[in-house]
């Protein structure tokens, strides 16, 4: 698990495969990103996390939970109004992009809840983009058998929270 803060910038490239995981959230990779940690003396500061598979495959990882292959949460200030006020800027985004002579792929995985693929979930504007790459094959199967019946929310993507924005070219 990745725990993000002030900027973070995580770049999967061509060859690397994530594969054959087991967790509760993010099978093959879990980010949670909060703005309590890009806090400095007390006061929040410009904030980027940023997560991009450039021709990597994430494939084959299972969580008991959410997000079979990537697990993706950003929290904010919800509480304190004044510190959101304060955030100069806040992009929380993943990346699906084809590699040079690869193309990037989230496939076969499975969640226990929502997600199959990818879940994201955040309380702020959010971006999963999606270019040249793949996502296929994930299920998520809600129940406890883990029959395949395919029960669960978003087998291929899940998304939720405020201004989620999902673009496929």
């Amino acid at each position: 698990m990745l725990e993000a803060g002030e900027a973070t910038d995580l770049t999967l490239d061509p060859q690397t495969w994530v594969h054959h995981n087991k967790a509760k959230h993010g099978g093959g990779i879990s980010i949670r990103a909060n703005e309590s940690n890009s806090i400095t003396d007390g006061n929040p500061i410009a904030y980027t996390v940023r997560f991009e598979l450039n021709g990597a495959a994430v494939y084959e990882n299972q969580a008991s939970n959410n997000g079979g292959g990537i697990y993706f949460k950003a929290d904010s200030f919800e509480d304190d109004e004044k510190k959101q006020a304060e955030v100069d800027a806040y992009t929380k985004e993943i990346l699906i992009n084809a590699g040079t002579g690869t193309t990037a792929a989230v496939y076969k995985n499975t969640a226990g809840n929502n997600g199959g693929g990818i879940f994201m979930n955040s309380s702020e504007d959010t971006t999963l983009q999606v270019t040249g790459g793949y996502i296929s094959g994930n299920k998520a199967d809600c129940d406890a058998e883990g029959a395949g019946d395919g029960t669960g929310n978003g087998g291929g993507i899940y998304m939720t929270g405020k201004n989620a924005t999902c673009i496929i070219n």
